[in-house]
């Protein structure tokens, strides 16, 4: 029996967490934690998509008064029992919550392995930054192999000394996205999906659009920036919609009616919307932060911050010819090498 331990799970887990219980003919359970997180307030509705058993890990929860994103610290109240296990699987934020499972399976000689997404020591809180190198390299050490889940989270583990780190792109049901559409004209619409906080520097997208015509731009998420965002919009005479939340089953057809997404954000550790929108035929233009930037031509990465390269990236893409190049080239990408299945045998290959 397998054990799978990882936070709640958004939409995009489930189904790949129904395709590794298929595939491992139920011989796997999954554990949950962080379940009252900010960040994924609104996901327990999608636990109805689930179709494996699951536990609920018990943990206390709070929020850490330090970060303006609303990330939490969770300490578990109880350990599951782990020794009917012949490996575990730990997931989530690889702090004191994973380091202390690991703990436990170390005292009770059980391997394990980790899979992460992070590439960098300083999300959210940079105090904690020697605390949290501390739980990971602990976490990465003692593991029989690290997954990574993009190039920059492949570095990011091999930095600490680790030899078994396996790159293995995180995917999700891309399929439902897949819709292939002609790019025509030079009218642009844009699309941001994501939350409303600081991190994503949505402003960024703002400035940049100063100036330019012939465009509408629409942003989907809510979040504590909303009304700041608002305002500035308003101030700037920018062509902007706010759209609020919208269900994540209605997304496919959502992407349809644009033809860019931005996503500037200062550390995305993955950012599923760019696979989305790649599969939806939406040319995407991300920062050097953004682990799904694989998947992105260089020369359409920016700097964090860089407001002039991220507006002349926009106006480039006034060129209909250039974004159904682009399209094509992510989506190839995309189809290679971040399929669910491909996903789901480097897992079965490594427990096996």
């Amino acid at each position: 029996m397998i054990a799978f331990i990882t936070n709640l799970p958004t939409p995009q887990k489930n189904y790949l967490f129904n395709l590794l219980h298929k595939e491992l003919k139920g011989n796997i359970l999954f554990f949950f934690s962080a379940l009252k997180s900010e960040k994924r307030k609104g996901w327990e509705k999608y636990l109805r998509d689930i179709h494996f058993p699951y536990e609920v890990i018990e943990n206390k929860t709070f929020i850490n008064p330090l970060s303006k994103d609303f990330a939490t610290i969770s300490i578990i109240k109880k350990f599951p029992d782990f020794r009917k296990f012949k490996i575990v699987i730990i997931s989530g934020g690889l702090n004191i919550l994973e380091f202390s499972i690991a703990k436990r399976l170390l005292e009770l000689k059980i391997p394990y392995i980790v899979w992460t997404e992070s590439f960098n020591l300083t999300e959210n809180v940079p105090i904690f930054l020697p605390i949290r190198y501390f739980f990971r390299k602990f976490l990465f050490k003692n593991a029989i192999a690290v997954v990574c889940g993009s190039n920059m989270s492949l570095k990011h583990v091999k930095s600490f000394g680790v030899r078994n780190a396996i790159l293995n792109y995180s995917t999700f049901d891309i399929y439902k996205f897949d819709f292939h559409k002609v790019h025509k004209g030079s009218f642009l619409n844009i699309l941001f999906v994501g939350r409303l906080i600081e991190r994503k520097r949505v402003f960024d997208i703002l400035r940049a659009l100063k100036n330019v015509e012939n465009y509408k731009f629409d942003i989907i998420g809510s979040g504590p920036l909303l009304e700041k965002l608002k305002k500035f919009s308003k101030e700037n005479n920018l062509v902007v919609n706010f759209l609020g939340d919208i269900e994540y089953e209605e997304m496919p057809e959502i992407y349809k009616n644009y033809d860019i997404l931005i996503l500037p954000s200062k550390n995305e550790v993955f950012g599923y919307v760019v696979i989305e929108a790649i599969m939806s035929s939406v040319v995407p233009i991300v920062s050097n932060q953004v682990g799904a930037k694989d998947f992105v031509r260089e020369n359409f990465q920016i700097k964090v911050g860089d407001i002039n390269s991220l507006r002349e990236k926009i106006l480039m893409l006034r060129d209909e010819n250039l974004r159904n190049e682009l399209i094509s080239y992510s989506k190839n990408l995309v189809l290679n090498y971040a399929k669910p299945e491909i996903w789901v045998k480097k897992f079965i290959d490594l427990i096996s």
